[in-house]
Protein backbone atom coordinates (compact mmCIF):
# COMPACT_ATOMS: atom_id res chain seq x y z
CA UNK A 1 0.00 0.00 0.00
CA UNK A 2 1.43 3.39 -1.01
CA UNK A 3 2.31 5.79 1.71
CA UNK A 4 0.10 8.74 2.47
CA UNK A 5 2.82 11.08 1.18
CA UNK A 6 3.01 9.20 -2.14
CA UNK A 7 -0.78 9.45 -2.58
CA UNK A 8 -0.77 13.17 -1.78
CA UNK A 9 2.16 13.68 -4.11
CA UNK A 10 0.41 11.77 -6.91
CA UNK A 11 -2.82 13.74 -6.37
CA UNK A 12 -0.89 17.01 -6.34
CA UNK A 13 0.80 16.00 -9.59
CA UNK A 14 -2.60 15.14 -11.11
CA UNK A 15 -4.08 18.46 -9.97
CA UNK A 16 -1.11 20.33 -11.45
CA UNK A 17 -1.49 18.39 -14.69
CA UNK A 18 -5.21 19.25 -14.83
CA UNK A 19 -4.48 22.90 -14.09
CA UNK A 20 -1.85 22.93 -16.86
CA UNK A 21 -4.27 21.34 -19.33
CA UNK A 22 -7.06 23.76 -18.38
CA UNK A 23 -4.73 26.76 -18.62
CA UNK A 24 -3.40 25.48 -21.93
CA UNK A 25 -6.94 25.20 -23.27
CA UNK A 26 -7.82 28.64 -21.92
CA UNK A 27 -4.64 30.09 -23.39
CA UNK A 28 -5.39 28.42 -26.74
CA UNK A 29 -8.96 29.72 -26.72
CA UNK A 30 -7.72 33.14 -25.67
CA UNK A 31 -5.17 33.15 -28.49
CA UNK A 32 -7.79 32.01 -31.01
CA UNK A 33 -10.15 34.72 -29.77
CA UNK A 34 -7.39 37.33 -29.99
CA UNK A 35 -6.64 36.29 -33.57
CA UNK A 36 -10.35 36.41 -34.46
CA UNK A 37 -10.64 39.87 -32.88
CA UNK A 38 -7.61 41.14 -34.80
CA UNK A 39 -8.97 39.78 -38.08
CA UNK A 40 -12.28 41.47 -37.40
CA UNK A 41 -10.52 44.76 -36.60
CA UNK A 42 -8.42 44.57 -39.77
CA UNK A 43 -11.52 43.81 -41.85
CA UNK A 44 -13.39 46.74 -40.26
CA UNK A 45 -10.49 49.13 -40.86
CA UNK A 46 -10.03 47.92 -44.44
CA UNK A 47 -13.72 48.58 -45.16
CA UNK A 48 -13.93 51.84 -43.22
CA UNK A 49 -10.61 53.63 -43.76
CA UNK A 50 -9.87 53.84 -47.46
CA UNK A 51 -7.07 55.63 -49.23
CA UNK A 52 -6.08 56.61 -52.73
CA UNK A 53 -2.51 57.87 -52.98
CA UNK A 54 -0.04 58.26 -55.78
CA UNK A 55 1.30 60.59 -58.44
CA UNK A 56 -0.16 61.73 -61.73
CA UNK A 57 1.27 64.28 -64.12
CA UNK A 58 -1.97 66.29 -64.04
CA UNK A 59 -2.37 66.10 -60.23
CA UNK A 60 1.14 65.76 -58.86
CA UNK A 61 1.32 63.81 -55.61
CA UNK A 62 -2.11 63.12 -54.17
CA UNK A 63 -3.48 61.59 -50.98
CA UNK A 64 -7.21 61.09 -50.61
CA UNK A 65 -8.70 59.48 -47.49
CA UNK A 66 -12.15 58.23 -46.54
CA UNK A 67 -13.03 57.52 -42.93
CA UNK A 68 -16.55 56.22 -43.61
CA UNK A 69 -16.12 53.41 -46.11
CA UNK A 70 -15.80 55.58 -49.21
CA UNK A 71 -18.92 57.73 -48.74
CA UNK A 72 -16.97 60.95 -48.15
CA UNK A 73 -13.46 61.63 -49.43
CA UNK A 74 -10.98 64.22 -48.20
CA UNK A 75 -7.83 65.59 -49.76
CA UNK A 76 -4.95 65.23 -47.32
CA UNK A 77 -2.02 67.64 -47.35
CA UNK A 78 0.85 65.56 -48.79
CA UNK A 79 3.59 67.66 -47.17
CA UNK A 80 1.99 67.45 -43.73
CA UNK A 81 1.58 63.67 -44.19
CA UNK A 82 5.31 63.34 -44.87
CA UNK A 83 5.85 65.03 -41.48
CA UNK A 84 3.55 62.54 -39.76
CA UNK A 85 0.58 64.90 -39.50
CA UNK A 86 -2.86 64.59 -41.07
CA UNK A 87 -4.20 67.88 -42.41
CA UNK A 88 -7.44 67.81 -44.38
CA UNK A 89 -7.37 70.33 -47.21
CA UNK A 90 -10.98 69.79 -48.28
CA UNK A 91 -13.59 67.47 -49.73
CA UNK A 92 -13.02 65.48 -52.90
CA UNK A 93 -15.87 64.84 -55.30
CA UNK A 94 -16.85 61.14 -55.62
CA UNK A 95 -16.78 61.46 -59.42
CA UNK A 96 -13.11 62.43 -59.17
CA UNK A 97 -12.36 59.35 -57.05
CA UNK A 98 -14.24 57.13 -59.51
CA UNK A 99 -12.32 58.61 -62.46
CA UNK A 100 -9.02 58.23 -60.60
CA UNK A 101 -9.73 54.58 -59.81
CA UNK A 102 -10.84 53.87 -63.39
CA UNK A 103 -7.64 55.48 -64.73
CA UNK A 104 -5.47 53.52 -62.28
CA UNK A 105 -7.18 50.26 -63.29
CA UNK A 106 -6.67 51.12 -66.95
CA UNK A 107 -2.98 51.82 -66.30
CA UNK A 108 -2.69 48.46 -64.53
CA UNK A 109 -4.32 46.68 -67.48
CA UNK A 110 -1.90 48.47 -69.82
CA UNK A 111 1.12 47.45 -67.70
CA UNK A 112 -0.14 43.85 -67.45
CA UNK A 113 -0.60 43.71 -71.23
CA UNK A 114 2.93 44.96 -71.89
CA UNK A 115 4.34 42.53 -69.31
CA UNK A 116 2.57 39.59 -70.98
CA UNK A 117 2.85 40.57 -74.64
CA UNK A 118 5.82 42.90 -74.92
CA UNK A 119 5.87 46.34 -76.55
CA UNK A 120 2.65 47.92 -77.73
CA UNK A 121 1.70 47.83 -81.40
CA UNK A 122 0.45 51.30 -82.28
CA UNK A 123 -1.29 49.93 -85.37
CA UNK A 124 -3.37 47.59 -83.19
CA UNK A 125 -6.86 48.84 -82.29
CA UNK A 126 -6.69 46.81 -79.07
CA UNK A 127 -3.39 48.34 -77.95
CA UNK A 128 -4.57 51.84 -78.88
CA UNK A 129 -7.72 51.22 -76.84
CA UNK A 130 -5.59 50.28 -73.84
CA UNK A 131 -3.66 53.53 -74.21
CA UNK A 132 -6.80 55.64 -74.64
CA UNK A 133 -8.46 54.08 -71.58
CA UNK A 134 -5.33 54.84 -69.57
CA UNK A 135 -5.54 58.50 -70.59
CA UNK A 136 -2.61 58.36 -72.98
CA UNK A 137 -2.83 60.27 -76.25
CA UNK A 138 -0.65 59.12 -79.13
CA UNK A 139 0.29 61.70 -81.71
CA UNK A 140 1.25 60.27 -85.05
CA UNK A 141 3.96 62.08 -86.95
CA UNK A 142 3.58 62.49 -90.68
Amino acid sequence: MPSELAVISALAGLVLLLVAVILGQLERRSLEQTIANLRSEIDYRRKTYQTETGYRADLGRYDYQSFDGGKTWYEIDVEARSEGRVVIKGLVDQAHIDELRARNKALSRLADHVTQHGPLDLSSAHDMGLLTNAGVTVQKHS
